[in-house]
């Protein structure tokens, strides 16, 4: 488009991590449109994010009264560009806790070693030292009986639950977090719903930002707390070659010695699967 707009009572959240960008203008004048934004632009990086600079936004001018936010990065307004360092990974059987300095680093990544799953939090970052500790805790299952009750009856499960908290920062609407939760193996976007505990009941909800990369379910969130993500899961495994339920070493084994028509690129991404509930090919 020749000029792109958010207006004051709308955001638009750009994953870089993604390969997502903001382009105005054309490719014969160079992308040199304009941007007018008077809400905001969150400029996100999520779980997956490679470390790098990206340039998530090309245009010849933006002017407006909105801001342009980095989530898990930092944003230069002259160079265009953000800036996203390693997450700080930790992980531990039921969650973990993790130190950063938001002037250093603004990406978290906490991994439950007991399912496997991840969850990671964008944050600002600051000018000074700001030294954080975050906290991401994987929701049991009898702390979920109440959702898995407004469930019964749908096609929907529970994908990831996680209780965040943190110590040395506070979140609000004009300091929010980017939530990347793992929705593995959601069919798709469309079949995912965000949930959030509070005031002893659970809401789904619509919130800024959502997007699914196959792995993660991206949003922007106003506060810690408990957020669950539901969805439709995919349990087909074409490399469940012995067709016993899971993907293991045996499948390994037939994919190595036997002629198949899943690749071993393809076979990776299955394996260690023990939840498959349609035969291979």
């Amino acid at each position: 488009a020749e000029s792109f707009s958010v207006n004051e009572s709308s955001s638009i959240t750009v994953d870089v991590g993604n390969g997502s960008s903001i382009m105005a203008g054309t490719n014969d004048d160079d992308w040199t449109g304009t941007i007018r934004n008077n809400g905001t632009i969150y400029l996100a990086a999520g779980a997956d994010a490679v470390p790098g600079i990206y340039t998530p936004m090309s245009y010849g001018e933006m002017n407006g009264s909105g801001i342009v936010q980095a989530l898990g990065g930092v944003w230069d307004e002259f160079a265009r560009t953000i800036t996203v360092a390693d997450a700080v990974a930790a992980q531990g059987q039921g969650g973990a806790s993790a130190d950063l300095d938001l002037s250093v680093n603004q990406r978290v990544r906490i991994t439950d070693t007991g399912s496997g799953k991840s969850a990671g939090v964008g944050f600002s970052g600051t000018d000074s030292s700001t030294a954080i500790t975050l906290t991401a805790a994987a929701v049991g299952k009898d702390d979920l009986d109440s959702l898995e009750s407004l469930l019964a009856g749908t096609d929907e499960e529970i994908l990831s639950a996680w209780n965040l908290s943190a110590q040395g920062c506070t979140v609000s609407a004009g300091n929010p977090l980017y939530l990347s939760l793992y929705a593995f193996p959601a069919q798709d976007f469309s079949s995912l719903t965000i949930w959030r505990f509070s005031d002893g009941q659970w809401t789904g909800f619509d919130p800024s930002g959502f997007s699914f990369d196959g792995t993660y379910a991206g949003f922007v969130a106003d506060s810690f707390g408990v957020y669950v993500v539901t969805g439709m899961a995919d349990r087909s495994c074409p490399a469940d070659l012995d067709q016993d339920g899971d993907v293991d070493g045996l499948d390994l084994f037939s994919l190595l010695t036997s002629g198949h028509e899943i690749t071993t690129q393809a076979f990776s991404s299955f394996f260690g699967r023990n939840d498959c509930s349609s035969v291979a090919e």
